[in-house]
């Protein structure tokens, strides 16, 4: 008996191998089975509706047209239950037991692909060739459930939620559970501080995160966090003690005593213009955060990313932010001369000062700390490599020491800036010399590119050899179709205004010079004077909302096909924008400024014509580059 949602699975399928592993005999003898519990519940009036797994719950609501009139709750552990559900559940004991079969041409060897160390290859062919995400256990015609089938259809299901909670996107570089925190950011439109506790709360109830709290804020915490080491653009706001490179991060305060907010380079990297084209995905009627969001530079190569899934894991490093707006500037002036040299990507963490080289043997980069001769016979070390912090290269030092390899060390650093300063013997400190004193004193660490691995765009789990290659194959052309989608539904949205503000003041005109008479003359019903309103080609709302929906080259076309029609079919409330305008906005001042905004919104809606989806892309670059002077040092 275990929760029902894929953590629970996970747990049988732990039982399962720890059985088979020790006592395989008991697989055999039918021994095991489980008590199975509602993972959700649909009520609507007295009728309830009870569902076991997620892919259960989502055909029932593909198939019933009303499941929008249910209310839905989630069980998230067994704690969520009512004493009389659980009484109701024992009272039915045999239909909520489901026992096992063993079949050892198959269950041997799926047990063992799945857990044993020796299989991730094959682990990983049978995550991408048997996932199914509306697979469901199905039982034998006596009610029993085969191994095989629990693991092809119920086990899977973690194995590929874990994979999409431990690897980022390669579009916008986050995880769900930090896409739902941008989500809940940009919803707030987080610009005042908040606890990080409450923001916690909030991303929860808006995002349906099933899961503990305790994670999103240790996720909160992470992605404020800009100690060296962390992030080279955080896109929260540390406002408080967030961590520092003296245990990498871990050192800080509680939730409850931090605060954040969305930091100066979140709408930068996310314009708020892309927000109505994403995506969003769907939970129990309301929508969420989206599939991926679309930073303007690749976020995984940013802040680079590291997670274990099944069968998967990822490393990787951190890249130069101006490195990546100069190598998409130059794609995107060269859009149709694929032979061109692109500049070099190369990696950099924010505030380190060591040296970051690269790999005779191409794998990936060396970071090497700094050391450097203080006097006869002491050294000082002024950084160490990327991944290594303070107090664990203090404990190496404490080892050096014991085992006679220096005198002594001290240490002055302080939350950003690291110092030791490592006395020795003379004859010790020239040997160390001879051999090198990073390999000495351990002051090189490994930044892989062998194992960057990121879902792509169409969510397939994909190794990247350089960042170039995520750059080329997926962020790319995902991000310039953003833009193409981008300048389409601004040219709408600016067409709409100006159509709206040209019917506004010509309506006030025609009533102020006697054109149009809605008061005293022959308009006596709401109906004779929208008839009125006709007859003088004003347009009816649902025509103007069109014009949001109809690209600019096609919009004066597309009006007048559907003019007759929809003036035809026109509602008593399509004109009440013109008719419910306040008294005080007939005057000739209002015209004038009425007529002043139509001119504005032409100049930008012919502005907006006349450049291309690059000049877009290259205005976004130019606005985060101007913000990133000095950030990177």
């Amino acid at each position: 008996m275990t929760d029902m949602d894929t953590d629970g699975s996970h747990i049988k399928g732990l039982i399962i191998n720890f059985i088979h592993f020790f006592w395989p005999s008991l697989l055999e003898c039918g021994f095991i089975s489980e008590f199975t519990t509602p993972l959700l519940k649909a009520r609507h009036g007295q009728k309830v509706q009870s569902f076991y797994s997620m892919q259960e719950y989502e055909s029932w609501r593909e198939k019933t047209s009303n499941a929008d009139k249910y209310t839905i709750k989630y069980y998230k552990g067994l704690g969520t239950n009512t004493t009389a559900e659980a009484l109701d559940y024992f009272e039915n004991f045999d239909r909520h037991r489901r026992k096992y079969q063993y079949n050892a041409d198959f269950d041997d060897r799926m047990i063992n692909l799945v857990f044993d160390k020796g299989s991730a290859s094959k682990r990983k062919d049978w995550i991408l060739k048997s996932y199914d995400p509306k697979g469901t256990v199905e039982c034998t015609d006596d009610g029993h459930v085969p191994y095989h089938e629990f693991i092809n259809k119920e086990l899977i299901h973690f194995s590929h939620g874990d994979n999409l909670r431990s690897i980022p996107s390669a579009i916008d570089g986050l995880k769900p559970s930090m896409r739902k925190i941008l989500y809940g950011a940009l919803k707030r439109k987080l610009t005042s501080e908040i606890k990080v506790a409450q923001l916690a709360g909030y991303i929860s109830e808006q995002t349906h995160y099933h899961h503990g709290e305790a994670s999103l804020q240790a996720t909160i915490v992470n992605m404020a966090q800009d100690y060296v080491g962390s992030n080279n653009i955080n896109i929260l706001e540390p406002i408080g003690q967030f961590g520092t490179r003296l245990i990498g991060g871990r050192d800080q305060a509680s939730p409850r005593y931090i605060f954040t907010k969305l930091s100066k380079f979140a709408r930068l990297l996310f314009p708020s213009e892309d927000d109505p084209l994403l995506d969003y995905l769907e939970e129990d009627g309301h929508l969420i955060e989206p599939r991926y969001y679309c930073p303007i530079i690749p976020l995984a190569l940013v802040n680079g990313g590291q997670g274990i899934g099944s069968g998967w894991s990822t490393t990787i490093p951190q890249f130069c932010p101006h490195d990546l707006i100069h190598y998409i500037r130059a794609k995107l002036n060269n859009l149709d001369n694929a032979a061109v040299t692109l500049p070099q990507i190369r990696p950099k963490v924010r505030g380190f000062v060591g040296e970051i080289i690269a790999r005779p043997d191409g794998k990936g980069y060396t970071s090497r700390g700094v050391i450097a001769r203080h006097g006869k016979n002491s050294l000082i070390i002024s950084e160490l490599p990327v991944g290594r912090w303070t107090s664990d290269y203090k404990s190496f030092l404490t080892k050096m020491l014991a085992r006679g390899d220096i005198t002594s060390f001290s240490e002055d650093h302080s939350t950003e800036n690291i110092h030791f300063q490592v006395r020795m013997p003379i004859a010790k400190l020239l040997r160390a010399e001879k051999r090198g004193f990073h390999k000495v004193f351990q002051l090189e660490s490994n930044l892989p590119t062998t194992n960057m691995h990121a879902f792509s765009h169409d969510s397939v789990i994909t190794k990247y050899s350089t960042p170039e290659q995520m750059i080329d194959n997926d962020f790319f052309p995902v991000r310039l179709d953003l833009y193409s989608r981008r300048k389409e539904s601004m040219m709408a949205d600016l067409s709409y205004a100006c159509a709206l503000a040209k019917n506004k003041a010509r309506f006030i005109a025609a009533v102020a010079t006697g054109d149009l008479d809605i008061v005293q003359g022959t308009a006596k019903r709401k109906e004779d004077t929208i008839s009125l309103l006709q007859e003088q080609k004003f347009d009816a709302m649902m025509d103007l909302k069109l014009i949001k929906h109809a690209q600019s080259d096609t919009l004066d076309a597309k009006h007048a096909d559907e003019d007759e029609t929809s003036n035809a079919s026109a509602s008593n409330k399509d004109y009440d924008y013109l008719l419910n305008m306040p008294l005080s906005s007939f005057s000739l001042e209002r015209v004038e400024e009425l007529n002043n905004s139509v001119a504005k919104v032409e100049g930008e809606l012919n502005i907006l014509r006349s450049k291309t989806i690059a000049d877009l892309w290259s205005e976004d670059l130019d606005r985060l580059e101007e913000h990133l002077k000095g950030h990177m040092n």
